[in-house]
């Protein structure tokens, strides 16, 4: 089902949009009084509504959608800012779940933290990417994540990208792209995946992680057909 367009409430049972999406519906995509577009929640549910002058109001019932089973995530040390903003748009567009952003003394950014206006510029981001993409699950992004720690919590859950790795497959529903330094500490019973022969940057790494990912969820492509 199409829920094109798409906006996220401010507040979803009372239809309230913020003040940007209201400006964004009007002003660029011309939604005039009456027409239909889609609310959401970021949590699956969506509801069909219209503006009528100031007032927002539902064309019909709250419709449910069902998430996918199990959580796909990318988990990537941070590149400057402009390529982080990029990388994490076009994760959101593709599909992945769960957008990791880890940091380590070794990293472009020597372990510096985003700050708290950075954070929000990436989760707003990712919020437009979201609607523009027609997603009904608003992505979830985890900043300034300690890389070492991140590792070890989560070592079950994670491959690591790597140009001489194996096959790449979903036992794994973390896969880790490391800074441009190419260090990553962890043990060896974390699996190797390989999505490239070449040595790409970061966010080009990133991109084709979660496009593997999402092609293997959604069954568009198996695993034995994934070797580069």
């Amino acid at each position: 089902m199409r829920v094109e367009p798409l906006a996220f409430a401010e507040e979803f049972e009372g239809l309230r949009l913020p003040a940007e999406t209201v400006h964004h519906l009007r002003r660029v995509r011309r939604v005039r009084d009456g027409e239909r577009f889609y609310v959401g929640d970021g949590e699956g549910r969506v509801v069909a509504a219209a503006f009528h002058g100031e007032e927002l109001r539902a064309l019909g019932e709250v419709i449910s959608f069902r998430e996918r089973p199990e959580r796909i995530g990318v988990a990537m040390f941070m590149p400057s800012r402009e390529r982080l903003s990029w990388a994490v748009q076009k994760l959101a567009e593709l599909g992945v779940d769960d957008i990791y952003l880890l940091l380590a003394g070794h990293d472009r950014r020597q372990g510096a933290l985003l700050s708290a206006a950075a954070v929000g510029r990436i989760e707003r981001i990712v919020r437009e990417a979201s609607q523009q993409s027609e997603r009904v699950f608003l992505p979830r992004v985890w900043p300034n994540l300690p890389a070492g720690e991140f590792i070890t919590t989560r070592g079950g859950e994670i491959a690591i990208l790597d140009p001489q790795g194996g096959v790449p497959s979903l036992e794994r529903r973390i896969w880790l792209v490391g800074p441009e330094s190419g260090r990553v500490d962890a043990g060896e019973d974390v699996p190797r995946y390989r999505v490239s022969s070449s040595i790409l940057r970061v966010e080009s790494a990133a991109l084709v992680a979660g496009a593997f990912m999402c092609g293997l969820s959604e069954r568009i492509v198996v695993s034995s057909s994934v070797v580069c």
